[in-house]
């Protein structure tokens, strides 16, 4: 990596990262998020255009961390926070850039210490820059709360959706149960149904082959009784 010192200000043009230097920053990341950001991407991060964040990056090369490497600025998270207070001082409350050049070189960037400091109430640049500062932190806060609060409701959402699908498969497997149960009761009423009207037919059958038997019978003894009653009346003559 080349230091800063080894340029001068003339030396950087920020132009958009190579190929190969795009697949080395892939590497340089910590806790998911990259070690450094080029000028068109903390310019989009800001909300300024490229050739402010390069403009202030030379007027407030004192008060950046970023690097350079191959005339290129390598900007860090830190840059990019100081940078929003940049933006936020002077184009939100009309600070010129010395001022706030001069602020900052004095109280810094970090709003735990102008926070502690004692704040002169009689110099307007001083407590602009404090309410700058504590706004930004309260902002910075609001954003990480409504992440977070972002999160977990997407978390909910899940679980809910999560229950709910366990649910209607417990629905589902209840009525395919029911079901099954019903058709499983109708048909063995069916069955029974269908047995018992087979057992009535069948015993109607037999009491009406018997009922036929017996006629037959009854008919037989008498047409045998009339044989011998004609036999005998022939014998008799």
């Amino acid at each position: 990596m080349i230091l800063l010192n080894s340029f001068t200000k003339d030396d950087i043009v920020d132009v958009d990262y190579s190929d190969s230097e795009k697949e080395e920053m892939k590497y340089n990341f910590i806790n998911g998020e990259p070690l450094f950001y080029s000028a068109k991407q903390v310019g989009e991060m800001v909300g300024v255009e490229t050739s402010c964040i390069r403009f202030w990056g030379k007027r407030f090369e004192k008060l950046l961390d970023f690097e350079v490497s191959n005339t290129n600025r390598q900007f860090k998270r830190t840059d990019i926070d100081k940078l929003k207070f940049i933006k936020k001082l002077t184009r939100e409350d009309g600070l010129s850039l010395k001022q706030v050049e001069e602020y900052c070189s004095s109280k810094g960037f970090d709003i735990d210490k102008i926070g502690h400091s004692v704040l002169d109430t009689s110099n307007p640049l001083a407590v602009t820059t404090f309410i700058t500062a504590v706004t930004l932190e309260m902002d910075k806060k609001l954003n990480i709360f409504a992440d977070n609060l972002l999160n977990k409701i997407k978390e909910q959402q899940n679980i809910n959706f999560t229950m709910q699908q366990e649910l209607n498969e417990k629905i589902h497997e209840t009525i395919a149960i029911t079901v099954d149960e019903i058709v499983t009761e109708k048909l063995n009423d069916s069955l029974e149904s269908f047995k018992s009207y087979v057992d009535t037919k069948e015993q109607e059958t037999k009491t009406r082959d018997l009922e036929m038997l017996d006629i037959l019978k009854h008919n037989m003894e008498e047409k045998k009784q009339l044989q011998i009653s004609q036999k005998k009346h022939w014998w008799s003559k």
